[in-house]
């Protein structure tokens, strides 16, 4: 929440520098378009980087655990992890996507091609999530870093195709919420203890 609330505050103070008025933060009600775009991108991300992360199985390329994860794996119930389910959506995907499409992707337009930003944005995003990933095996961390710039490229084509900042924060938050729910399904065998 901590995080989330820092990276709304940032866009903020962003738009207060550039003396931009709220109107430049790219969001509408979508529109029958925005919504199909929405759902196959969240579809297409997770066949990419179920591909992704398929393909770094059976060639044995390590990839890294999570702080989030190793913390639930340490817990006899990590019931904080149903917690993150709708905080995926109104605190990560909502501060990561202000941040990096509609600040960074969007300062980058001013610069360079759209393609070239989205590129440029998404390999910031992977480096910002270092330290989450972090593994004692550099290729680890490497391989996962790559899963996330992958993630990071769907997201910025998303917000590229629509201009409307709703649309990679639906994908990225129903992104995030399935990889929780399916990590606390994992770690506790259900979700019959809570009446799910």
């Amino acid at each position: 929440v901590g995080s989330g609330l820092g990276l709304v505050l940032f866009p903020a103070g962003y738009l207060r520098y550039r003396d931009f008025d709220p109107t430049y933060v790219d969001i509408s009600w979508p529109d029958r378009h925005d919504a199909a775009v929405a759902v196959g991108g969240l579809v297409l991300l997770l066949v990419v980087l179920g591909g992704v992360g398929l393909a770094f199985d059976r060639l044995g390329v390590p990839t890294a655990t999570s702080a989030i994860e190793e913390r639930a794996a340490e817990m006899a119930n990590p019931v904080f992890l149903l917690a993150l389910v709708p905080l995926s959506f109104v605190a990560i995907a909502l501060g990561e996507e202000l941040v990096f499409r509609n600040v960074v992707q969007k300062y980058l337009y001013e610069d360079f091609s759209r393609r070239t930003a989205v590129l440029m944005a998404s390999l910031a995003f992977g480096a910002v999530h270092f330290r989450q990933y972090a593994d004692p095996n550099p290729v680890a961390t490497l391989s996962t870093l790559f899963i996330v710039f992958t993630l990071s490229l769907v997201l910025g084509w998303l917000y590229y195709r629509t201009e409307n900042l709703l649309v990679p924060i639906a994908v990225h938050g129903a992104f995030n919420a399935i990889q929780f729910a399916a990590l606390y399904v994992q770690l506790t065998g259900g979700l019959s203890a809570y009446g799910l």
